[in-house]
């Protein structure tokens, strides 16, 4: 029995971008990485895989070894006023620190990034948008300015999602 051919222009389960959302949604403004992955699973935008990841994050390296595409929505601690979006196009150190004394994960997002690089399971592209938050009080809602940009960055998402694929390396002359 010959082989069967697989066809390109089918997607299969590593060329589905895959949005993964940090957070504790019992945190108030901790829950925007979770907010993000609800409305990506209302399907807008669409072709997209959505995870929230609470409690130990490392399986997050499982879901996105050899993915085309993952963008990653945490809440974070940064310079700018609450709701600012933070992006990160997956070189160099993460901008800003996700917020140490109100993390509801054992690794940061910058550690599992670390660690995902030092094990050599990363996906091809990776995408970390960190939303500043204001309230990580326990409870549940976002704040105003923390939910409108939660549907900024889903906005974005669709947008992630559209750009072409990077050529690989050898294409870009950098790499034999």
């Amino acid at each position: 029995m010959a082989p069967v051919a697989t066809d390109p222009a089918v997607p299969g389960p590593r060329t589905v971008p895959l949005v993964l959302g940090f957070g504790n949604a019992l945190r108030r403004d901790d829950g925007c990485g979770p907010a993000v992955v609800r409305a990506v699973r209302t399907g807008s935008p669409a072709g997209i895989e959505a995870v929230e990841v609470t409690g130990d994050p490392t399986g997050a390296i499982d879901a996105w070894e050899g993915r085309d595409l993952v963008i990653a929505v945490d809440a974070v601690s940064g310079d700018g006023p609450p709701g600012t979006i933070y992006r990160w196009d997956g070189t160099g150190d993460l901008p800003v620190r996700p917020r140490p004394r109100s993390s509801t994960h054992g690794l940061s997002l910058a550690d599992l990034v670390a660690l995902g690089r030092t094990v050599g399971r990363m996906p091809r592209r990776l995408i970390v948008f960190g939303i500043q938050v204001v309230d990580v009080r326990d409870g549940t809602g976002l704040s105003p300015e923390v939910d409108r940009s939660v549907r900024e960055v889903v906005r974005q998402i669709g947008q992630e999602r559209d750009r072409p694929p990077d050529p690989p390396i050898g294409a870009r002359g950098t790499h034999a």
